[in-house]
């Protein structure tokens, strides 16, 4: 999913035949401090149990059901009903029942007595945690993947990129709407999968499928307030291509750690934000 802090984790620097994609990192990043806190022994699980052939379909639901609650579809405070859900997604309730329980297990919804389950949204501290392990499990696959994508790798690569990056900037120019906005959600994740896969690392490619379900991954266009955001998110990817591009596996590795840990803080900071924010509207008269 995306989107970056507002302090780089790591040091830009020039590299060598790359100046036209700009900066890349040199060496790996720190991580911000934040990222470092302990989340409490009795949090929030994994929803994949590792060892499975694949995420069920209750899993896929319940990561698509988060990705529409990043998107703004669901926002925080908002009553969610099975039948609706069942309804949109094209599932019975019983994997929507189910779906909810992973929700509600992570933090993501909350349960009200006589009222329903209500999208709460996940703790900051575990958003930042967790982004710091998909850090670290898409940067070895960036790394993994610029030395042995191959051509075929590398074409398929290159045209997720250039989805990404076209899909992304019609989002913005036609102000986010819906269809724009979905398609620019579905290119940003494709070229991270495209990435994985190119990995070569069958195991690594499904611990970072289920990492994710257990994190939103997709803020609204609207986060990118301005182009120079904009530009800036998609340098990023730029560089961890044109590193994959030309074999340089340390600086893949630490150009997606930086992107990724970026995405997670600035993630984390619009749930805390939004969380303030309804705890405000229900202390209201």
């Amino acid at each position: 999913m995306l989107i970056d802090a507002s302090q780089p984790p790591g040091q830009l620097v020039p590299v060598a035949g790359t100046e036209a994609a700009g900066p890349v990192l040199a060496g790996a990043s720190a991580p911000h401090p934040d990222h470092a806190q302990p989340r409490p022994a009795a949090g929030p699980r994994l929803i994949h149990q590792a060892g499975t052939d694949g995420p069920s379909a209750a899993e896929q639901l319940a990561g698509q059901i988060a990705d529409a609650i990043m998107l703004g579809e669901y926002p925080l405070g908002t009553w969610l009903r099975q039948e609706q859900l069942g309804q949109r997604f094209g599932v019975s309730r019983q994997p929507v029942r189910e779906a909810l329980r992973r929700l509600e297990a992570i933090g993501m919804i909350e349960a009200r007595p006589r009222r329903g389950l209500r999208v709460k949204g996940l703790e900051p501290g575990y958003i930042r945690e967790g982004y710091l392990i998909r850090a670290e499990l898409e940067g070895l696959a960036a790394r993994l993947a610029a030395g042995q994508a191959g051509q075929a790798g590398l074409a398929a690569l290159q045209r997720a990129w250039a989805a990404f990056r076209d899909s992304i900037t019609q989002a913005f120019d036609d102000g986010s709407p819906a269809g724009a906005r979905a398609a620019w959600v579905h290119h940003h994740n494709q070229f991270h999968e495209q990435i994985h896969q190119a990995s070569g690392a069958g195991r690594l490619v499904q611990l970072i499928a289920t990492m994710n379900l257990t994190l939103p991954r997709n803020l609204s266009i609207g986060a990118l307030r301005d182009r120079a955001t904009l530009a800036e998110n998609l340098r990023q990817h730029e560089i961890i291509l044109s590193a994959i591009e030309l074999g340089s596996g340390q600086v893949a590795e630490a150009a997606m750690k930086d992107h990724v840990l970026r995405s997670g803080e600035r993630i984390a900071d619009w749930f805390a934000r939004q969380q303030e924010a309804l705890a405000a509207a229900s202390a209201a008269p």
